[in-house]
């Protein structure tokens, strides 16, 4: 069953995750109760992010990663990734505010590793054993922007959640839908690194540790987005990250 983390009057919880509810040792709670915030799934201390890796995203996005990036618009020869910070992460849920700064936003329904023990230089076949489970963020990006941080990093570019699920990466189907119009649909089965090589090859620079989150990149993502759209990033076995975007 996934779990979630609600903000009661009674402090933080975390319990069983479904739609509408979140249950907490035989307390439910509504999540659209006014008493009731669903919280980020866990605590991401550290955002990583994997680039370049399905190669659907390299071939559709390579006059951005060509002309802003200085990356080659190829799967990388070793794993690729960048960090988004506190600022980024968002529940499922909250709006999104449109960055003031651009006027082309892109998305990027992600699967995302959340790591559940302080760990370093943790081999491949270890990895699966400091993993918490599995959740969902949209990894959005301000397109003209030049530079991986400019792109990447704004307040509100990770919604995360809404749930943490044990589910087997390797296979899931996965859809974004933008006001209901399917955006994006593919599978895991196209990520080039999967999560065990991405929590080996980062626990060798850094130490990861509880609440981590490791996003595993996106596969294509026609178009943009505007003020008002709804953004829906479903997952199978983990759920849907919803979001609306608004005006800053």
């Amino acid at each position: 069953m996934p779990t979630a983390r609600i903000a009661t009057s009674s402090g933080v919880q975390t319990g069983e995750y479904s739609e509408e509810t979140v249950s907490v040792d035989g307390d439910v709670y509504a999540i659209k109760d006014d008493d009731v915030e669903l919280l980020p799934p866990c605590e991401a201390r550290n955002v990583y992010c994997l680039g370049r890796n399905y190669q659907d995203y390299v071939d559709e996005n390579a006059d951005i990663i060509d002309e802003n990036l200085s990356h080659e618009a190829e799967i990388p020869d070793e794993i690729d990734f960048f960090l988004k910070n506190q600022a980024s992460v968002i529940s499922h849920g909250s709006a999104i505010p449109y960055p003031t700064f651009t006027d082309s936003v892109g998305y990027g329904g992600e699967l995302t590793a959340v790591i559940d023990t302080a760990c370093k230089d943790v081999d491949v076949d270890d990895a699966r054993e400091v993993i918490r489970g599995y959740t969902i963020m949209n990894d959005l990006t301000a397109k003209n922007q030049s530079g991986i941080t400019k792109i990447k990093v704004f307040d509100g570019s990770a919604p995360l959640g809404p749930a943490i699920a044990d589910v087997d990466p390797s296979s899931l189907e996965m859809r974004t839908t933008i006001n209901g119009e399917i955006r994006q649909q593919g599978t895991t089965e196209d990520m080039y690194y999967g999560p065990y090589e991405a929590v080996s090859e980062i626990s060798r620079r850094v130490t990861l540790y509880p609440g981590d989150v490791i996003a595993m990149g996106s596969p294509a993502n026609p178009g943009s987005i505007s003020p008002g759209d709804e953004i829906e990033v479903w997952y199978e076995g983990i759920g849907t990250l919803q979001n609306r975007v608004v005006d800053s």
